[in-house]
């Protein structure tokens, strides 16, 4: 939050915001209200490079008669970032899903057009149960059990210690403080907010 403030600070005239709210009481609820919003949005549209501070998930593979893996994803799933089986000679690390053009070509039985083990391929679908689950095309013979599987989750505040919490990939911390700024200024109908927006756009990429 004081982050947020001194970035505040120095692109618009709080000192006009804080005119009706010398103790800072409103100002503070509104940082706190976007913070969560300005850290999903960052995690959500980053760049993959800038990705850190990863979680590991895991589950149970289910493997379908035309050799396709499925396995439930977390509760608190959001993006993607890698994902690979022993039985592959590469990770993933871009997903597609089952509204995509792609993911109808991995129901062809033709060799090299739906993915194999040289050049897997996941999809992220909803299964029956309405849940996300991650889908594995193609699985191997054997050994199909999970190498690496890393995703981020939802954004939360936690209280520890009485302290509320939030993670953020270390290299994208700058970007969540612009961010959050931006919607504060936003919410504040203040001009520079765009400016403020634009400037954090450009600390997600590399």
């Amino acid at each position: 939050m004081q982050a947020v403030k001194v970035v505040l600070d120095e692109n618009i005239d709080i000192d006009a915001v804080l005119a009706n709210d010398p103790n800072q009481l409103q100002l503070n609820d509104t940082i706190r209200r976007r913070i969560v919003e300005a850290v999903r949005i960052v995690h959500s549209s980053a760049s993959a490079e800038l990705i850190t501070n990863a979680l590991p998930f895991s589950g149970i593979i289910e493997i379908s008669a035309d050799n396709v893996g499925r396995m439930q994803l977390p509760n608190d799933f959001m993006r993607f970032v890698i994902f690979q089986l022993n039985s592959w000679k590469r990770p993933v690390i871009e997903a597609i899903f089952e509204s995509s053009p792609t993911y109808y070509q991995q129901k062809s039985d033709f060799i090299g057009v739906r993915g194999g083990v040289n050049k897997p391929v996941c999809a992220i679908v909803t299964a029956e149960n309405g849940r996300q689950a991650l889908e594995m095309f193609s699985t191997g013979t054997s050994n199909n059990t999970v190498k690496i599987a890393r995703y981020l989750p939802i954004p939360t505040i936690q209280t520890i210690n009485s302290v509320g919490v939030i993670g953020v990939c270390e290299l994208l911390y700058d970007a969540a403080v612009w961010t959050c700024a931006g919607l504060v200024a936003t919410a504040y109908g203040d001009a520079k907010a765009a400016g403020i927006s634009e400037t954090a756009g450009g600390l997600m990429s590399v």
